[in-house]
């Protein structure tokens, strides 16, 4: 290898590098991850409460669950 293809790989290599993300870079997406992570567990209970709610006023609306005497 020539000086000059050394230099070229070099070059390469370093800007490689420093398209690379940092720790910090890493970081930053996982805590926003996090907090994407914590609102959509919110918005799920919020789904499944109001389902909830939804399917008790239904049952109470036609008096199930229909329990049988023993």
């Amino acid at each position: 290898m020539n000086n000059n293809s050394i230099d070229n790989l070099a070059r390469m290599v370093k800007e490689g590098f420093d398209k690379t993300a940092t720790k910090e870079d890493v970081s930053a997406v996982r805590d926003d991850i996090g907090r994407v992570e914590d609102r959509l567990d919110r918005i799920e209970k919020l789904i499944l409460q109001n389902h909830e709610e939804r399917l008790k006023r239904i049952e109470d609306a036609l008096g199930w669950p229909v329990r049988k005497s023993a």
